[in-house]
């Protein structure tokens, strides 16, 4: 647990808190945001995952050209491993001996927004782990497991590997792991059990409801009152059903956007010069710009999508409000992280320099940032929150 941790090339990562005893925060999200773009009326009728799984592609030929064109993209980027290496400064776990004879690992695409929100959490709270980068077509790094979606995270301890699946319940599981001394991750992952919901499309789906939310025991902590906590779960659910959804149709908005979009990933990596490079330039830059077209509509965002994603930002903001630097307070809590992670896939791309422009999230925008490649994120046992 010893090292440094500032990743060359720094991009992206999301959000908080509660009790297993409650399924309903997540209806209670809609009730509180009422974004009218997301707003459902029965939650027995409607499954975030749905749409979350698939990075918001709305159907099977869609999700196959993103792989191929867009999440492809990252075959081209970063193929070698990577390992974290953690020097823990303020963070919690600083003292902890909790990560001891543990092996984490991440398997993720570099630009996928949920991958990035789990990496930048891992990072702000000063978790050791291995990043492997997945080929998004074959993903033989993967073959190990039945589950093909990244994230994926893996934790091996004593010669059992556990597989942590689904972004933000990893963040919770992990979390709730940090602030409870007498539960291990195995006795954790029966605290987030999964229900047959009935998706849009009329099919049975199974959902964990209170992933959005900590597991504790302890009574102060586990009320699903506090306000702290309930604010953290309600924007770490809006952050994944409905901030996510504006990024594609922004990044990809226009053919030269997405141009663009395709033309910086490839120089970022070994294969940029190349005819591997140029054919995943072009190609992936066309399809990319018709799936957006497609989400727009799907998602009934604005004409000038730029609009929907300027108000999500200010809403943020807003919400963050002028006593606090973060939702968290003087650090940044899992809403943060989340919020981040889902924006910082667009940095050096025109959409991001709209956004920094025409919003006021440049200021809390960066001191997330730092905070994250500093291992600052907040404390999470609720008692010493700040």
């Amino acid at each position: 647990m010893l090292g440094l941790c500032r990743i060359t090339n720094f991009h992206r990562v999301t959000s908080i808190c509660g009790s297993v005893y409650y399924a309903a925060p997540v209806q209670l999200a809609y009730s509180r945001i009422n974004n009218a773009n997301i707003q459902k009326s029965s939650l027995t009728t409607y499954t975030p995952s749905s749409r979350r799984q698939n990075y918001g592609h709305g159907s099977y030929k869609t999700m196959v050209l993103s792989m191929l064109f867009g999440s492809g993209m990252c075959v081209y980027l970063h193929k070698d491993k990577q390992f974290i290496r953690c020097h823990h400064k303020n963070s919690e776990c600083a003292n902890s001996s909790k990560w001891d004879g543990m092996t984490i690992k991440l398997y993720q695409y570099q630009t996928c927004p949920f991958c990035t929100k789990t990496r930048c959490f891992l990072l702000a709270h000063g978790i050791p782990f291995e990043n492997i980068e997945v080929h998004p077509i074959f993903k033989k790094e993967m073959k190990f497991s039945k589950y093909k979606k990244v994230p994926l995270v893996t934790v091996e301890k004593n010669g059992e590997v556990l597989e942590l699946r689904d972004s933000s319940l990893i963040i919770s599981i992990l979390s709730s792991y940090i602030i409870n001394e007498g539960m291990n991750i195995t006795e954790l992952l029966k605290r987030y059990p999964t229900t047959t919901v009935v998706g849009e499309d009329g099919k049975s789906k199974q959902e964990t409801l209170n992933k959005h939310w900590l597991i504790s025991d302890e009574a102060d902590l586990a009320t699903v009152e506090n306000d702290a906590r309930k604010e953290e779960a309600e924007w770490r659910f809006w952050a994944d059903d409905y901030l996510v959804h504006l990024i594609s149709p922004n990044v990809y908005r226009t053919y030269r956007e997405a141009y663009q979009a395709f033309d910086y990933h490839v120089k970022q990596g070994r294969f940029n010069g190349t005819w591997e490079g140029v054919v995943a330039k072009y190609l992936g830059s066309i399809a990319m710009w018709g799936i957006a077209k497609r989400l727009k509509t799907k998602y009934k965002l604005d004409e000038n999508v730029r609009l929907d994603l300027y108000k999500a930002c200010n809403k943020w903001t807003e919400a963050i409000g002028k006593g606090r630097t973060f939702m968290g307070g003087s650090k940044p809590n899992l809403a943060d992280v989340s919020v981040f992670g889902v924006l910082s896939v667009m940095e050096n791309l025109d959409s991001f320099h709209d956004v920094l422009t025409h919003t006021n999230i440049k200021k809390w925008y960066y001191k997330t940032k730092q905070a994250i490649e500093d291992h600052g994120g907040q404390t999470l046992n609720l008692r010493t929150t700040t």
